[in-house]
């Protein structure tokens, strides 16, 4: 049996969590370490009707140094580096859940400075994990809600940014494209562009903003969200590219596997 997968909310009534894509980075140049938790997240994460997807990276400096590590909700590690590795971590994903991953018992103590929310013996047990697991996706929604609210016929709809890849104007509409869908309300970028920008979005061209988490590097005045091409204007190229480049500047190992579940 899993743990209860914790659940949000979406005007004051239980939210399900398969609205949300869980995204999970483990930190581990064991190939089979890291496949045995990817195929255990993918185990859990279905077992809840959640879609995830899970990237892999060598340890601690090349996450650091990756496109938006703060977007991850559940982080991985197997303890290499020791505390200075885990320092780096949290301050490069200060709202993530950790989970430390050992043979050593010992190396469950490193996880008090960085206020991990679990610790793994090997071999992985299926009820220990999904426990780890919870309580680290669980501190994740309380540390970075991240939600916007959204004005429909109705009534208010509350979105976590996280859930919506870009968001297009039409005429006086806004089209948010969410991993199910569509939500169209009445509006223009710019009433809402401060508030999207404190999400993780950006403003591309007058007619969309994309959000970061999902951008494919551009190519000819373009960038790839999901399955979409977005174009972005002259003026937002540079800008753009630089929000892109930030942390991938240093020469580190890039992201490794990345599992799609």
């Amino acid at each position: 049996m899993y743990a209860a997968a914790p659940q949000g909310e979406r005007n004051g009534t239980r939210m399900s969590m398969e609205e949300r894509l869980v995204q999970i980075a483990i930190l581990s140049q064991d190939k089979k370490l890291s496949d045995a938790l990817a195929a255990s997240s993918g185990a859990y994460c279905s077992a809840f009707g959640m879609p995830c997807r899970c990237s892999v990276y060598p340890g601690a400096e090349s996450f650091a140094a990756a496109l938006q590590p703060e977007m991850y909700a559940v982080v991985f590690t197997d303890c290499t580096g020791g505390e200075e590795s885990l320092a780096l971590l949290r301050k490069a994903a200060p709202h993530a859940g950790i989970i430390l991953v050992s043979k050593d018992p010992a190396n469950a103590m490193l996880g008090y400075a960085v206020e991990a929310s679990g610790f793994l013996s090997l071999p992985l047990g299926d009820e220990a994990f999904s426990q780890a697991f919870a309580r680290a996706y669980r501190r994740a929604q309380e540390e970075d809600d991240g939600s916007i609210l959204i004005k429909e016929k109705s009534g208010y709809r509350r979105v976590y940014a996280r859930d919506v890849r870009f968001v297009q104007v039409s005429g006086h509409r806004l089209i948010f494209h969410l991993f199910d869908g569509t939500i169209t309300t009445r509006g223009q970028l710019c009433g809402a562009e401060e508030r999207l920008e404190k999400a993780g979005f950006f403003r591309c061209s007058a007619n969309y903003m994309v959000n970061l988490r999902y951008v494919e590097w551009p190519n000819r005045g373009r960038v790839r969200v999901g399955s979409s091409e977005i174009p972005v204007s002259r003026q937002k190229k540079g800008d753009l590219y630089g929000r892109l480049c930030g942390r991938a500047r240093r020469k580190v190992p890039h992201c490794g596997e990345v599992y799609i579940l």
